[in-house]
């Protein structure tokens, strides 16, 4: 329409063609500024979509005509292009495609600058700020230009296979995970652009046609992924999580990775291919399946074979397993050979057909006063040890806490059990031998529990006190007289001082440490209980070798009268 009609017409609140079309001659001519030949031209207009002025439009409702408008969106545009004559021609690269589309909106100038705040090219969409420094313009003025040529943009519509194509990448090829370098190469292959087209660009374009797209970006570190909305979480989730495993587990493998961030096993291979992505990740073996992360600054499981090889410079890749696995804050450790990748990773040692060996520029590491300890232990008497040669040397001549004594012996990672009773240093070449005969010691020196009946009708348990039991107050009983005891018990000694209450069950008597204190009992003592069955009460003494029989009543003797003490 002739531009004074559409102001005309605006000025009178007239906006749909539905409500113009009614107006008849009259209200036309009644408009100031226009005439005859206003109302001719709009006829001629109208008559070539088959409408008319003075049309009578039973049930019009501008209301309802806004809406349906809306609802429409680009088709509505579309229809109209197809019926409204243009010079528009294909174009061969996405690149070109958008440029024409600025053109049609905006001069030379602005569409060139409007290809570079857009980011329709290799760099992707820039600042206000920046493309207006770039064209002699404010910031301002940018904001303008491209408000307005989004305005008209979104009011119109032109055929764009080039875009089309984009989307259909975007949607269909990449999956839900991808990145700019992704984007690029298969739209390269597809032929779409000629240059590498940035995915911000394309997504912009997109949003700006009327066809935005449920993708978001995310950056860890160097890397910008892009992905949909209920994906995009993933990729900072598994970093997160690898970094926290590497930390406190020195590494961790995809199907524990998986688990932790709510996957289900049929996404590790995902996962894996999401995870070579990043540079900060390492793998540890040849499967790709563990792995760390550089970022963390420290490394537990690295830590801790730092210690065992300042300890054993020459160790089998897997007794080293088996020491890292004692220790009390590891809770697993990897197979041989990606253990053997950390050790190379951190430039501790290499693995040459199953052996550990330390470099020349490693640094041994300090190791604590309770490992040392242990160390200075195996050092004076020898790999092969019993623990009661342990016991002897290290809580009787270094005065070790007893306490401290069996936590380290259990997890301390130097230490390497053997059998029952029968410990080595970490690195130690033992001959099974050695083994056989400190076995063969230990049998030949335990003493025997023993029970029975006493003459009073006491159950009597007599057996030899060992560091643990002198200590904890607990140890395993016979089955005997477990079957005959099980429960709850008061503890007596045989001159009737009661000593507290103790428990029997799973095969254990727990609870007599205050017992073993009040009476003085230590390694090797001989111990006799004496259950009373019908009272619930046990007598606990210090006795001989040999069981001895019970007597409750002792005689009285001459430090029994105090009279001479004053009080």
């Amino acid at each position: 329409m002739p531009n004074r009609l559409v102001t005309s017409m605006k000025n009178a609140g007239v906006e749909l063609v539905g409500t113009f079309v009614q107006l008849t001659a009259g209200d036309i001519l009644r408009e100031q500024g226009l005439g005859r030949r206003s109302y001719g031209e709009a006829n001629a207009i109208l008559e070539a979509y088959g409408l008319s002025l003075g049309m009578v439009l039973p049930g019009w409702d501008e209301k309802l005509a806004f809406e349906a408008r809306k609802a429409m969106g680009r088709r509505l545009h579309r229809r109209l292009f197809e019926l409204r004559p243009t010079v528009w021609h294909p174009h061969g690269a996405l690149e070109d495609e958008l440029r024409a589309l600025l053109l049609e909106v905006e001069d030379e100038r602005n569409a060139e600058m409007l290809t570079a705040f857009f980011g329709f090219n290799e760099l992707g969409p820039t600042t206000l700020e920046f493309t207006g420094q770039q064209y002699g313009l404010t910031r301002e003025r940018v904001r303008q230009i491209a408000a307005r040529a989004e305005a008209k943009i979104r009011n119109m519509w032109r055929p764009m296979p080039c875009l089309e194509a984009i989307k259909e990448i975007i949607t269909s090829q990449l999956g839900s995970l991808f990145t700019n370098d992704d984007f690029i190469q298969a739209a390269r292959q597809r032929e779409i652009t000629n240059i590498n087209f940035h995915i911000e660009g394309a997504l912009g374009a997109l949003e700006l046609v009327g066809d935005k797209q449920s993708i978001s970006k995310i950056r860890i570190g160097h890397l910008q992924l892009f992905g949909t909305a209920d994906k995009i979480s993933i990729p900072s989730r598994l970093i997160a999580s690898l970094r926290k495993e590497t930390s406190s587990n020195g590494c961790t493998n995809v199907q524990r990775l998986a688990l932790l961030i709510g996957l289900d096993h049929e996404d590790v291979e995902r996962v894996r291919s999401l995870l070579t992505i990043f540079d900060e990740v390492y793998w540890l073996d040849s499967g790709r399946t563990w792995l760390l992360s550089n970022r963390p600054a420290r490394n537990r499981l690295a830590n801790i074979a730092s210690k065992v090889l300042s300890v054993a410079p020459s160790v089998e890749i897997n007794e080293l397993r088996a020491a890292l696995r004692r220790h009390v804050r590891v809770n697993f450790v990897p197979p041989a050979d990606a253990l053997g990748g950390l050790l190379q990773y951190f430039e501790f040692a290499d693995v040459i057909d199953g052996m550990v060996t330390v470099k020349p520029s490693f640094e041994k590491t300090e190791i604590g006063v309770n490992d040392q300890g242990f160390v200075n232990a195996f050092n004076s008497i020898g790999s092969p040890a019993t623990r009661e040669q342990l016991e002897d040397f290290c809580i009787d001549k270094l005065g070790m806490n007893i306490n401290s004594f069996y936590l380290y012996l259990s997890y301390c990672p130097f230490v390497i059990k053997l059998a029952t009773g029968v410990f080595s240093l970490v690195g130690q070449n033992v001959t099974p031998g050695a083994i056989r005969q400190l076995r063969n010691d230990i049998k030949e020196n335990r003493f025997e529990d023993t029970y029975g009946w006493s003459k009073a009708g006491t159950l009597w348990w007599h057996f030899q006190a060992d560091r643990p039991t002198a200590n904890a107050g607990t140890r395993p009983l016979p089955t005997f007289v477990f079957n005959l005891t099980s429960g709850e018990w008061d503890v007596r000694s045989f001159d009737g001082l009661k000593l507290g209450t103790a428990s029997i069950e799973n095969g254990f008597v727990s609870g007599f440490r205050t017992a073993f204190l009040a009476l003085g009992v230590t390694n090797k003592d001989y111990i006799q209980f004496d259950f009373d069955i019908a009272e619930r009460e046990v007598f606990v003494r210090i006795a001989g070798d040999d069981p001895e029989e019970f007597r409750q009543i002792v005689e009285k003797d001459e430090f029994d009268d105090y009279h001479d003490i004053e009080a």
